[in-house]
């Protein structure tokens, strides 16, 4: 059967995609608030890094 997800090097993203890298609910974009998937496979990373750089990616836009 295989994985949807698209690879490392391909930067997808989506609404309700799948097969997205990162994917954006449905209803995230029509209130444009709400969650986001990030589905890329990290088993290596550091949580408080990850979560720190991705706050401060989507809010506070550096």
């Amino acid at each position: 059967m295989g994985t949807r997800i698209a690879t490392i090097f391909a930067s997808l993203k989506g609404v309700a995609n799948c097969g997205a890298s990162i994917r954006v609910g449905r209803d995230t974009e029509k209130d444009d608030k709400g969650y986001f998937e990030d589905r890329r496979p990290a088993s290596s990373m550091e949580p408080y890094v990850v979560t720190s750089m991705i706050a401060e990616t989507t809010i506070i836009g550096k």
